[in-house]
């Protein structure tokens, strides 16, 4: 195998995982919202989602607009989507 093909298998993997911490995350927020109506609470906790954003932002060596980006719309998902 030449490198070529062994980088590609690599970021193959790094893709499969990904998805499935997508995955987990959305079925995390999906419990999250469970308890919260549960509770009564409101869904959507703008507070929240800016100091998880923040958090991201402050972890990362990659421009910080595009994993700002990514991240609130994986957050839009979890807060909206729906899994098939």
């Amino acid at each position: 195998m030449d490198k070529l093909e062994k980088f590609r298998r690599e970021i193959d993997k790094i893709d499969a995982d990904m998805v499935k911490l997508l995955e987990k995350r959305w079925a995390t927020a999906k419990r999250i919202g469970e308890e919260k109506r549960k509770k009564g609470l409101e869904y959507y906790d703008q507070k929240r989602e800016e100091e998880v954003l923040k958090k991201v932002v402050g972890k990362t060596s990659l421009d910080k607009n595009f994993i700002k980006d990514v991240f609130t719309r994986i957050m839009e998902y979890c807060r909206n989507g729906e899994s098939e």
